[in-house]
C-alpha cells in the first residue's frame, strides 16, 4: 500500500515537470529515479522530496524570466519615439482649427502684422492693408490663439493675421469711418446714389457740381472707397463712390476753372474777398461792369460763387450766380436803350466788332445826331454805344465818350 502512494506521487512529479523543463534528458532523469523508488522506498521518497525543491526552484526561474520578458516588452512599446515627439511639437505651433462660415473683417491697427501662416514670417506690406476689408475665416492654433485668414475680392489668399488687429464688419462694405471738416464736390453724372444699405436710389446727375459734408467712409470688400454725404442742415444725401467727388478741407467745395466774362446786373449783392468770411462789400460800385471768371465754387449752402478778376488780372471778389450775368464775348452783355446822341469826336474809330480790327472813322459823322439802341459794357471798363442812322442803317460800335446826349432826333 506504501508503495503504491509512492509510485502515485512519482508520476505526479514527473506530470509537472516534463512540461516546465521542456527537456529529454530531465524525463529520462526521472524515469530512472522512479525505478529505483520502486527497489527502496526510503530512496524514492528522498528523492520525491528533492525533485519537489528542483521543480519549485525552476518554476520560480521560469517566472522571472517571463516577468523580465513582460516588462522588457512594455517598456520599449510605451516609450516614444523621437520622430513622434518632434511631430507632436510641430503640431502644435502649426495645426489649425478654422471655421467654416466666412465674414468680413476691417483692419483697424495700424501697426498690424500680415503673416504668411498663422504665427509665421511677417510678409512686408507696407501697412498698406490699414482700414481696408477683407472676407475672413477664424483660424485658431493649439496655443489658443485666434488668427484671421484673409481673402481679397478675387478669392485670392492675402495673409493671416491676429484677430486683436481688426474688427468684423457688418457687411462687405467694411467698418464705418468718420470725418470731419471734409467735403465733396460732385464731379461726374454717372454714378450710383446709394442708401446706408447699399442699395441704389438713384444717379448722381441731379446733385453735379453740388458740395456735401463727408460724414465718413467705407473701404468696401470691392475695393473702392465710399463716402456718406450730408448737406449743410446734416440730412442725409446717401453714399457715392469715391470717383464721383472731389475732396476739399472748404466747405466752398472744388474750384471749377473756367475763363468767361459776366456782367454785374445787381447792385445790391455782398461781395467777398474769402468765401470762409464774412462778406467785405457790396455789388454797388462795380454795378454794370464786366469781369473774367476764372473760376467758380458750389458751395456746402446751395450757392455758386464766383471769382471776379478785371482787365489787369485784379482779383475783385467773389459774388453769387444771381448778381451776374454771362456774356458772349469781352464785350459783356446787351444793355438795351433808346436815345440821340451827338458825336463830339472828329477822328475816333466806330468799331464793327470787338476784335478791334475792323472799323471807321468819325470823320464823316462828326456833330451829325444818330440813335442808340443800345450798349454794352466792355471788360476793358469802356462803355461802347450801338449807332444806327436815321434810315436805321448800323454804323458800329463807338466809345460812349465820344458822344454827347441830345434830345434832337434830326441832330
Amino acid at each position: 500500500m506504501k508503495k503504491t502512494k509512492v509510485l502515485g506521487l512519482t508520476f505526479l512529479v514527473i506530470s509537472l515537470c516534463v512540461p516546465l523543463l521542456g527537456f529529454k534528458s530531465v524525463a529520462t532523469e526521472i524515469s530512472t529515479e522512479a525505478n529505483s523508488i520502486l527497489n527502496t522506498s526510503e530512496i524514492q521518497t528522498s528523492s520525491s522530496l528533492k525533485m519537489f525543491e528542483s521543480t519549485e526552484t525552476l518554476s520560480s526561474s521560469t517566472a522571472v524570466v517571463n516577468k523580465t520578458s513582460e516588462s522588457s516588452t512594455t517598456s520599449i512599446s510605451e516609450q516614444p519615439s523621437t520622430t513622434t515627439t518632434e511631430s507632436s511639437e510641430e503640431k502644435n505651433i502649426l495645426m489649425i482649427t478654422p471655421t467654416d462660415e466666412k465674414f468680413y473683417i476691417s483692419i483697424t491697427d495700424k501697426n498690424y502684422d500680415l503673416l504668411d501662416e498663422p504665427d509665421g514670417t511677417i510678409i512686408d506690406d507696407g501697412k498698406q492693408q490699414y482700414q481696408k476689408t477683407f472676407a475672413a475665416q477664424s483660424v485658431i492654433d493649439q496655443g489658443g490663439t485666434e488668427y484671421y485668414e484673409l481673402s481679397n475680392s478675387v478669392n485670392h489668399l492675402i495673409g493671416y493675421i491676429r484677430s486683436t488687429s481688426a474688427e468684423i464688419a457688418e457687411g462687405s462694405q467694411g467698418k464705418f469711418y468718420s470725418e470731419s471738416n471734409v467735403y465733396a464736390s460732385i464731379v461726374s453724372a454717372n454714378f450710383d446714389l446709394l442708401n446706408e444699405k447699399f442699395q441704389k436710389q438713384g444717379t448722381t446727375e441731379k446733385i453735379i457740381d453740388h458740395t456735401f459734408k463727408i460724414d465718413g467712409y467705407y473701404n468696401h470688400f470691392d475695393g473702392k472707397t465710399y463716402y456718406l454725404l450730408s448737406n449743410i442742415n446734416s440730412q442725409r444725401i446717401g453714399i457715392v463712390e469715391s470717383l464721383a467727388v472731389e475732396t476739399s478741407k472748404n466747405a466752398s467745395g472744388k474750384a471749377n476753372i473756367v475763363n468767361d466774362f459776366y456782367s454785374v446786373v445787381k447792385d445790391d449783392q455782398k461781395l467777398w474777398l474769402d468765401l470762409e468770411s464774412d462778406a467785405t462789400g457790396t455789388t454797388e460800385k462795380i454795378m454794370d461792369q464786366t469781369f473774367n471768371v476764372k473760376e467758380w465754387y458750389y458751395h456746402l449752402d446751395g450757392k455758386k460763387y464766383y471769382a471776379l478778376y478785371d482787365n489787369s488780372g485784379n482779383f475783385k471778389g467773389f459774388v453769387e450766380e444771381s448778381s451776374i450775368k454771362k456774356a458772349s464775348s469781352r464785350g459783356g452783355i446787351w444793355h438795351s436803350a433808346d436815345y440821340y446822341v451827338s458825336i463830339t469826336k472828329n477822328n475816333w474809330t466806330i468799331w464793327y466788332d470787338f476784335n478791334f480790327k475792323n472799323g471807321n472813322s468819325t470823320k464823316n459823322l462828326y456833330q451829325r445826331t444818330y440813335k442808340v439802341t443800345g450798349y454794352y459794357k466792355h471788360f476793358n471798363g469802356t462803355e461802347y454805344l450801338s449807332i444806327y442812322d436815321n434810315n436805321g442803317k448800323w454804323l458800329g460800335y463807338l466809345n460812349a465818350d465820344g458822344v454827347e446826349v441830345t434830345n434832337n432826333p434830326g441832330g
